[in-house]
Protein backbone atom coordinates (compact mmCIF):
# COMPACT_ATOMS: atom_id res chain seq x y z
CA UNK A 1 0.00 0.00 0.00
CA UNK A 2 1.15 4.16 -0.56
CA UNK A 3 -0.78 1.35 -0.49
CA UNK A 4 -3.44 3.58 -1.98
CA UNK A 5 -6.93 2.69 -3.07
CA UNK A 6 -7.58 5.76 -4.68
CA UNK A 7 -9.02 5.69 -8.08
CA UNK A 8 -9.92 2.30 -7.87
CA UNK A 9 -13.10 2.62 -10.17
CA UNK A 10 -11.83 5.03 -12.40
CA UNK A 11 -11.55 3.72 -16.04
CA UNK A 12 -10.21 4.82 -19.14
CA UNK A 13 -12.98 6.02 -21.68
CA UNK A 14 -13.70 3.66 -24.33
CA UNK A 15 -16.50 3.38 -27.18
CA UNK A 16 -17.18 0.16 -27.48
CA UNK A 17 -19.81 -0.75 -30.38
CA UNK A 18 -22.60 1.82 -30.63
CA UNK A 19 -22.19 3.10 -26.53
CA UNK A 20 -20.39 5.85 -26.02
CA UNK A 21 -18.95 5.76 -22.78
CA UNK A 22 -19.68 8.76 -20.73
CA UNK A 23 -18.14 9.57 -17.00
CA UNK A 24 -21.21 10.85 -14.41
CA UNK A 25 -20.16 12.64 -11.09
CA UNK A 26 -23.07 13.40 -9.48
CA UNK A 27 -24.89 14.31 -5.98
CA UNK A 28 -28.44 14.66 -5.09
CA UNK A 29 -30.49 12.55 -2.74
CA UNK A 30 -31.94 9.01 -2.30
CA UNK A 31 -34.67 8.99 -0.39
CA UNK A 32 -33.88 11.57 1.96
CA UNK A 33 -30.37 10.81 2.36
CA UNK A 34 -27.38 12.84 0.58
CA UNK A 35 -25.27 10.63 -1.73
CA UNK A 36 -22.45 11.30 -4.30
CA UNK A 37 -22.57 8.99 -7.40
CA UNK A 38 -19.53 8.07 -9.98
CA UNK A 39 -20.92 5.98 -12.78
CA UNK A 40 -18.62 5.17 -15.73
CA UNK A 41 -21.45 3.72 -18.52
CA UNK A 42 -19.51 1.82 -20.49
CA UNK A 43 -16.56 0.78 -18.87
CA UNK A 44 -15.48 -2.30 -21.58
CA UNK A 45 -18.73 -3.77 -22.24
CA UNK A 46 -19.88 -2.61 -18.57
CA UNK A 47 -21.24 -0.17 -16.96
CA UNK A 48 -19.39 0.51 -13.61
CA UNK A 49 -19.77 3.18 -10.91
CA UNK A 50 -19.60 3.43 -6.95
CA UNK A 51 -21.47 6.00 -4.58
CA UNK A 52 -21.63 6.82 -0.95
CA UNK A 53 -24.01 8.09 1.87
CA UNK A 54 -22.57 11.36 2.80
CA UNK A 55 -23.67 10.56 6.44
CA UNK A 56 -21.54 7.49 6.09
CA UNK A 57 -18.47 7.74 3.10
CA UNK A 58 -18.04 4.82 2.25
CA UNK A 59 -18.15 3.22 -0.64
CA UNK A 60 -21.05 1.45 -2.48
CA UNK A 61 -20.75 -0.83 -5.33
CA UNK A 62 -22.83 0.10 -9.04
CA UNK A 63 -23.02 -2.55 -11.88
CA UNK A 64 -25.05 -2.83 -15.04
CA UNK A 65 -24.79 -3.21 -18.86
CA UNK A 66 -23.04 -0.64 -20.71
CA UNK A 67 -25.46 2.04 -21.41
CA UNK A 68 -25.71 5.33 -23.68
CA UNK A 69 -27.89 8.30 -24.03
CA UNK A 70 -30.47 9.43 -21.14
CA UNK A 71 -31.31 6.23 -19.37
CA UNK A 72 -29.76 4.46 -16.86
CA UNK A 73 -29.88 1.23 -15.32
CA UNK A 74 -28.30 -0.24 -12.61
CA UNK A 75 -27.88 -2.69 -9.65
CA UNK A 76 -26.05 -2.41 -6.30
CA UNK A 77 -22.74 -4.66 -6.09
CA UNK A 78 -21.01 -6.43 -8.49
CA UNK A 79 -22.21 -8.69 -11.56
CA UNK A 80 -20.45 -12.06 -9.75
CA UNK A 81 -22.20 -11.71 -6.39
CA UNK A 82 -25.37 -14.14 -5.40
CA UNK A 83 -28.79 -12.53 -3.88
CA UNK A 84 -31.08 -10.12 -4.36
CA UNK A 85 -30.07 -6.78 -5.47
CA UNK A 86 -31.78 -2.93 -5.25
CA UNK A 87 -31.38 -1.25 -8.71
CA UNK A 88 -31.36 1.85 -9.60
CA UNK A 89 -33.53 3.42 -12.77
CA UNK A 90 -32.56 6.62 -13.95
CA UNK A 91 -33.48 9.52 -16.77
CA UNK A 92 -31.80 12.35 -17.43
CA UNK A 93 -33.82 15.61 -18.07
CA UNK A 94 -32.69 18.24 -20.42
CA UNK A 95 -31.43 20.19 -17.79
CA UNK A 96 -28.73 17.59 -17.26
CA UNK A 97 -30.72 16.43 -13.77
CA UNK A 98 -31.33 12.83 -13.48
CA UNK A 99 -34.21 11.70 -11.64
CA UNK A 100 -35.85 7.79 -11.02
CA UNK A 101 -36.15 5.47 -8.01
CA UNK A 102 -34.14 3.01 -6.50
CA UNK A 103 -36.49 -0.21 -4.94
CA UNK A 104 -34.94 -3.00 -3.04
CA UNK A 105 -35.44 -4.86 0.58
CA UNK A 106 -39.27 -3.76 -0.64
CA UNK A 107 -39.26 -0.64 -0.62
CA UNK A 108 -38.78 1.64 -3.77
CA UNK A 109 -37.54 5.71 -2.91
CA UNK A 110 -36.68 8.64 -5.13
CA UNK A 111 -33.78 9.61 -6.39
CA UNK A 112 -32.62 13.05 -7.87
CA UNK A 113 -29.06 13.67 -8.99
CA UNK A 114 -27.34 17.00 -10.70
CA UNK A 115 -24.15 17.64 -11.45
CA UNK A 116 -21.43 17.63 -8.85
CA UNK A 117 -20.40 20.82 -8.11
CA UNK A 118 -16.94 21.28 -5.63
CA UNK A 119 -17.01 24.11 -3.33
CA UNK A 120 -14.30 26.18 -3.21
CA UNK A 121 -11.34 24.82 -0.47
CA UNK A 122 -9.01 26.83 1.05
CA UNK A 123 -5.70 26.19 3.69
CA UNK A 124 -6.16 22.23 2.49
CA UNK A 125 -3.00 20.01 2.74
CA UNK A 126 -1.10 18.96 -0.54
CA UNK A 127 -2.70 15.38 -0.57
CA UNK A 128 -6.39 17.04 -0.69
CA UNK A 129 -5.34 19.63 -3.18
CA UNK A 130 -3.95 17.09 -5.79
CA UNK A 131 -6.61 14.31 -4.77
CA UNK A 132 -8.95 17.74 -5.83
CA UNK A 133 -8.04 18.14 -8.95
CA UNK A 134 -7.12 14.09 -9.91
CA UNK A 135 -10.33 12.47 -8.36
CA UNK A 136 -13.16 14.99 -7.51
CA UNK A 137 -15.18 12.00 -6.36
CA UNK A 138 -12.56 10.95 -3.81
CA UNK A 139 -12.33 14.24 -2.83
CA UNK A 140 -15.68 14.80 -2.18
CA UNK A 141 -15.79 11.96 0.13
CA UNK A 142 -13.14 13.94 2.82
CA UNK A 143 -14.57 17.17 2.30
CA UNK A 144 -15.87 18.47 5.73
CA UNK A 145 -14.04 15.49 7.79
CA UNK A 146 -12.09 16.30 10.44
CA UNK A 147 -9.43 14.81 12.49
CA UNK A 148 -9.72 14.42 16.30
CA UNK A 149 -7.09 14.55 18.33
CA UNK A 150 -5.65 11.78 20.56
CA UNK A 151 -3.87 10.76 23.62
CA UNK A 152 -0.31 11.86 23.81
CA UNK A 153 2.64 9.14 23.37
CA UNK A 154 6.32 9.08 24.73
CA UNK A 155 7.98 7.05 22.75
CA UNK A 156 12.07 6.90 23.32
CA UNK A 157 12.12 9.96 25.06
CA UNK A 158 9.79 12.38 22.74
CA UNK A 159 6.24 13.36 22.90
CA UNK A 160 3.54 11.69 20.10
CA UNK A 161 0.45 13.25 19.22
CA UNK A 162 -2.08 10.98 17.69
CA UNK A 163 -5.12 11.90 15.22
CA UNK A 164 -7.78 10.26 14.47
CA UNK A 165 -10.66 10.53 11.80
CA UNK A 166 -13.72 9.18 13.55
CA UNK A 167 -15.67 8.21 10.53
CA UNK A 168 -12.97 5.66 9.16
CA UNK A 169 -11.26 5.30 12.46
CA UNK A 170 -7.81 6.02 10.85
CA UNK A 171 -5.17 6.73 13.42
CA UNK A 172 -1.77 8.18 12.98
CA UNK A 173 0.51 10.75 15.11
CA UNK A 174 2.09 14.03 14.70
CA UNK A 175 5.26 14.43 16.78
CA UNK A 176 5.53 17.37 19.13
CA UNK A 177 8.83 19.74 18.14
CA UNK A 178 9.02 18.26 14.58
CA UNK A 179 8.95 21.05 11.81
CA UNK A 180 5.83 22.04 10.58
CA UNK A 181 6.89 20.47 7.19
CA UNK A 182 7.08 17.21 8.64
CA UNK A 183 4.42 17.37 10.73
CA UNK A 184 2.32 18.24 7.35
CA UNK A 185 3.71 15.01 5.98
CA UNK A 186 2.31 12.56 8.66
CA UNK A 187 -1.22 14.59 8.83
CA UNK A 188 -1.15 13.98 4.62
CA UNK A 189 -0.57 10.54 5.26
CA UNK A 190 -3.73 10.00 7.26
CA UNK A 191 -5.76 11.29 5.28
CA UNK A 192 -4.21 8.91 1.98
CA UNK A 193 -5.23 6.18 4.68
CA UNK A 194 -8.80 7.04 5.55
CA UNK A 195 -8.97 8.03 1.73
CA UNK A 196 -8.09 4.21 1.14
CA UNK A 197 -10.22 3.02 3.85
CA UNK A 198 -13.46 4.41 2.69
CA UNK A 199 -12.45 3.60 -1.23
CA UNK A 200 -12.07 -0.24 0.32
CA UNK A 201 -15.06 -0.59 2.63
CA UNK A 202 -18.35 -1.12 1.46
CA UNK A 203 -21.04 -4.02 2.05
CA UNK A 204 -18.61 -6.39 1.85
CA UNK A 205 -15.35 -4.58 2.32
CA UNK A 206 -12.99 -4.59 5.39
CA UNK A 207 -9.40 -2.73 5.76
CA UNK A 208 -7.49 -2.01 8.88
CA UNK A 209 -4.35 -0.33 9.53
CA UNK A 210 -1.85 -1.09 12.52
CA UNK A 211 0.74 2.13 13.15
CA UNK A 212 3.97 1.37 14.47
CA UNK A 213 6.61 3.18 15.38
CA UNK A 214 10.43 1.73 15.05
CA UNK A 215 12.55 4.79 15.44
CA UNK A 216 12.70 8.39 17.34
CA UNK A 217 15.36 10.70 17.46
CA UNK A 218 16.00 14.28 17.19
CA UNK A 219 16.34 14.56 13.16
CA UNK A 220 14.22 11.24 12.44
CA UNK A 221 11.42 9.26 12.57
CA UNK A 222 10.71 5.91 11.17
CA UNK A 223 7.13 4.47 11.55
CA UNK A 224 5.31 1.01 10.28
CA UNK A 225 1.98 1.57 9.25
CA UNK A 226 0.66 -2.40 8.20
CA UNK A 227 -2.73 -2.49 6.35
CA UNK A 228 -4.76 -5.83 6.02
CA UNK A 229 -7.75 -5.08 3.52
CA UNK A 230 -10.11 -7.32 1.68
CA UNK A 231 -12.43 -4.71 -0.65
CA UNK A 232 -15.37 -5.44 -2.66
CA UNK A 233 -14.31 -7.74 -5.75
CA UNK A 234 -10.97 -8.72 -4.62
CA UNK A 235 -11.10 -12.70 -4.77
CA UNK A 236 -9.02 -13.16 -1.50
CA UNK A 237 -7.91 -10.42 1.74
CA UNK A 238 -4.62 -8.86 1.21
CA UNK A 239 -1.75 -7.62 3.27
CA UNK A 240 1.54 -5.42 3.38
CA UNK A 241 3.51 -2.86 5.42
CA UNK A 242 4.51 1.02 4.06
CA UNK A 243 6.67 2.14 6.07
CA UNK A 244 7.48 6.22 6.25
CA UNK A 245 10.89 7.44 7.28
CA UNK A 246 10.69 11.68 7.49
CA UNK A 247 13.77 13.96 8.10
CA UNK A 248 12.03 15.45 11.12
CA UNK A 249 13.44 18.68 10.07
CA UNK A 250 13.06 19.57 6.88
CA UNK A 251 10.15 17.07 6.08
CA UNK A 252 11.71 15.47 3.25
CA UNK A 253 10.54 11.41 2.76
CA UNK A 254 13.61 9.34 2.47
CA UNK A 255 14.35 6.78 0.53
CA UNK A 256 16.31 3.10 0.72
CA UNK A 257 18.65 4.94 -1.32
CA UNK A 258 19.56 7.76 0.84
CA UNK A 259 21.03 5.80 3.07
CA UNK A 260 21.97 2.77 1.82
CA UNK A 261 23.45 3.20 -1.95
CA UNK A 262 25.45 -0.13 -3.75
CA UNK A 263 25.53 1.62 -6.67
CA UNK A 264 27.97 4.14 -8.54
CA UNK A 265 27.62 7.81 -8.82
CA UNK A 266 24.83 9.81 -7.61
CA UNK A 267 21.45 7.59 -5.93
CA UNK A 268 18.64 6.86 -8.00
CA UNK A 269 15.81 8.00 -5.86
CA UNK A 270 12.17 7.21 -6.76
CA UNK A 271 10.42 9.86 -9.07
CA UNK A 272 7.57 11.59 -7.31
CA UNK A 273 5.49 10.86 -10.53
CA UNK A 274 6.46 7.21 -10.63
CA UNK A 275 7.76 5.85 -7.35
CA UNK A 276 9.47 3.15 -8.97
CA UNK A 277 11.38 4.00 -12.16
CA UNK A 278 12.65 1.12 -14.62
CA UNK A 279 16.17 2.60 -13.17
CA UNK A 280 15.36 2.32 -9.70
CA UNK A 281 14.12 -0.93 -10.57
CA UNK A 282 17.01 -2.47 -12.32
CA UNK A 283 19.67 -1.52 -9.57
CA UNK A 284 17.35 -3.03 -7.05
CA UNK A 285 16.77 -6.12 -8.88
CA UNK A 286 20.55 -6.60 -10.25
CA UNK A 287 22.40 -4.95 -7.47
CA UNK A 288 20.49 -4.59 -4.32
CA UNK A 289 18.73 -7.90 -3.92
CA UNK A 290 21.77 -10.29 -4.73
CA UNK A 291 23.68 -8.19 -2.03
CA UNK A 292 20.59 -8.34 0.80
CA UNK A 293 20.92 -12.41 -0.40
CA UNK A 294 24.55 -12.61 0.36
CA UNK A 295 24.41 -10.83 3.64
CA UNK A 296 21.04 -12.43 4.83
CA UNK A 297 22.92 -15.97 4.22
CA UNK A 298 25.33 -14.82 6.34
CA UNK A 299 23.74 -13.71 9.29
CA UNK A 300 20.35 -15.78 8.81
CA UNK A 301 21.62 -18.68 7.15
CA UNK A 302 18.28 -20.87 8.99
CA UNK A 303 15.93 -18.48 7.45
CA UNK A 304 17.97 -18.24 4.04
CA UNK A 305 18.09 -22.08 3.12
CA UNK A 306 16.38 -23.25 0.19
CA UNK A 307 13.11 -24.84 0.42
CA UNK A 308 13.52 -28.72 0.22
CA UNK A 309 10.53 -29.41 -1.59
CA UNK A 310 10.73 -26.44 -3.55
CA UNK A 311 7.33 -24.85 -2.83
CA UNK A 312 8.14 -23.43 0.55
CA UNK A 313 9.10 -19.46 1.29
CA UNK A 314 12.41 -18.88 -1.20
CA UNK A 315 14.23 -16.43 0.30
CA UNK A 316 16.98 -16.88 -2.05
CA UNK A 317 14.75 -15.21 -4.92
CA UNK A 318 15.98 -11.90 -5.74
CA UNK A 319 12.64 -10.61 -7.05
CA UNK A 320 10.88 -11.11 -3.19
CA UNK A 321 13.55 -8.25 -2.36
CA UNK A 322 13.50 -6.05 -5.36
CA UNK A 323 10.99 -3.61 -3.18
CA UNK A 324 11.14 -4.56 -0.25
CA UNK A 325 9.48 -2.40 2.87
CA UNK A 326 12.30 -0.72 5.18
CA UNK A 327 12.37 1.21 7.71
CA UNK A 328 14.68 1.94 10.49
CA UNK A 329 14.90 0.87 14.18
CA UNK A 330 17.56 1.36 17.06
CA UNK A 331 19.29 -1.96 16.15
CA UNK A 332 19.70 -2.03 12.55
CA UNK A 333 17.43 -1.14 8.92
CA UNK A 334 14.67 -3.37 8.33
CA UNK A 335 13.94 -4.74 4.93
CA UNK A 336 11.31 -7.08 4.61
CA UNK A 337 10.17 -9.91 2.08
CA UNK A 338 7.50 -9.47 -0.72
CA UNK A 339 6.30 -12.59 -1.95
CA UNK A 340 3.43 -12.66 -4.60
CA UNK A 341 -0.44 -12.79 -3.13
CA UNK A 342 -0.41 -16.44 -3.00
CA UNK A 343 2.41 -16.68 -1.28
CA UNK A 344 2.16 -13.79 1.44
CA UNK A 345 2.16 -15.91 4.49
CA UNK A 346 6.29 -15.93 3.93
CA UNK A 347 5.95 -12.08 4.27
CA UNK A 348 7.31 -10.71 7.22
CA UNK A 349 9.24 -13.56 8.69
CA UNK A 350 10.48 -10.51 11.50
CA UNK A 351 14.20 -10.17 12.70
CA UNK A 352 15.63 -9.44 8.78
CA UNK A 353 17.79 -6.37 10.11
CA UNK A 354 20.51 -5.30 8.62
CA UNK A 355 23.41 -4.17 11.00
CA UNK A 356 24.23 -0.31 10.80
CA UNK A 357 28.18 -0.76 10.84
CA UNK A 358 26.84 -2.59 7.07
CA UNK A 359 24.86 0.02 6.06
CA UNK A 360 27.65 2.22 6.65
CA UNK A 361 29.96 0.43 4.62
CA UNK A 362 27.82 1.56 1.63
CA UNK A 363 26.38 4.71 2.24
CA UNK A 364 24.04 7.13 0.83
CA UNK A 365 24.00 10.51 0.81
CA UNK A 366 21.67 10.98 4.57
CA UNK A 367 23.60 7.79 6.44
CA UNK A 368 24.21 10.46 8.75
CA UNK A 369 21.12 10.33 9.82
CA UNK A 370 21.27 6.90 11.20
CA UNK A 371 21.59 6.36 14.78
CA UNK A 372 25.30 5.61 16.73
Amino acid sequence: MRFRLSGLWLALILSIGTAHAEKLLLEGTLGKAAVVVDVDTAAGDEAYGRYFYDRYRRDLRLSGPAQSGDQLKLEEGAPWQDGPKASWSLTRGKDGRWTGTWSGDGKTLPIALAPLQLEQATALDSYRQQLRQDDPYEFRRLQGLKLEQGERQTFMGRELRWWREPISGMRLFTVTDASAAANAVLRERLWAEVDAHLSCIGSDGDHSLTVTPQLLTERVLSVNLFSQYSCSGAAHPDFGSAPLTLDLKTGQELALEDVLWLGHGKPIRPAAEDRYSQALADYRQKTLAPWVIRLFIRLYPELMQAPADGDGCDYRSADVWQFAPWYLTPKGLYLGPTFYRAARNCDEPGGTLVPYAEVRKHPGPRVDLLPR
